[in-house]
Order: C-alpha cells, then structure tokens, then sequence
C-alpha cells in the first residue's frame, strides 16, 4: 500500500468541512424549540429560508464532492446526484428530527422547500453557472499536485 497515496486522500476532507460545519449548524438551530423561536407571520418567509439554507448545504457540499471529483476522475454528474441524493436525505432527516422537538413540526412544505434549494444549486452547478466555474478551477488548482504526487 502506499502510504503518500492515504496521506492525500485525507486531505480531501478538508473540502468538505465547510459542509460538515453547516449539516451541525442545520442541525443545532432545528433542535431549538419553536416557543424560543422569533414568530414570524408571513407563510412564505419561512419557506424561503429553508431554501437559503438547504442551497447553501448543497453548494458547500459540491465543493466537497468537486474535490473528490477532480481526485478520482468522476463527471460533475457524478457530483450531482451523490449531492442532490445526500442533501435531501438529510433534509429529510431534519424534518423527520424536528418531530421531536417541543412546539416544532415535521411539515412537507418545508422538506419540499428545501429540496427546491438544493435542486436548483445542483442544476445551477451542471448548467456551469457562476460561481461554479471559478471553484472548479480553484479546488482542480490544489487537486492536482496531489494527484501527481499519489503514486
């Protein structure tokens, strides 16, 4: 086995930090109880906070899988789906989660909200919209010397 090969391996984890930090963040902010929560009155603020929040999981999770992408030569739509498919389990986690939580609910509004953020940052992401392009180029940028370097 070489050795060089593992040490650059676990120096992909530090792309997904970022996405790990906010899936606690997600996670945290949902465990508070609804009665400690600001009331809000307008319907459709709420669900576009859940976009906000979801579509910035799946960015941060594309940067993540990018680098992995770039490390083992897989397509961005293989970035994609294994996104899209991670984020909306856990957003689904997260409602199911909140069942759980004194005076929160586990509503399908919300869920649905949430895979429409991540939805439209995974399309925006195979489109090549900006930002999308720079990061590819930023993360391929320190991918590759340790592609070169791997065996």
């Amino acid at each position: 086995m070489n050795n060089g090969n593992v040490v650059h391996k676990r120096k992909l984890w530090k792309f997904f930090i970022p996405a790990i930090v906010w899936s606690v963040t997600i996670f945290i902010t949902s465990s508070i109880p609804g009665y400690a929560l600001p009331d809000i009155s307008i319907w459709s603020w709420d669900k576009w906070v859940h976009v906000s929040v979801f579509g910035l999981l799946a960015f941060l999770a594309i940067i993540g899988f990018e680098a992995a992408a770039s490390y083992y030569n897989r397509t961005k739509y293989w970035v994609i789906v294994w996104v899209i498919s991670i984020c909306i389990l856990y957003a689904a986690t997260d409602e199911w989660h909140q069942w759980y939580v004194p005076n929160r609910s586990c509503e399908w509004l919300d869920f649905w909200a949430d895979t429409i953020g991540i939805t439209i940052v995974g399309v925006s992401y195979g489109l090549n919209l900006p930002p999308f392009g720079k990061i590819r180029k930023f993360i391929y940028a320190r991918i590759e010397p340790l592609k070169r370097t791997a065996f």
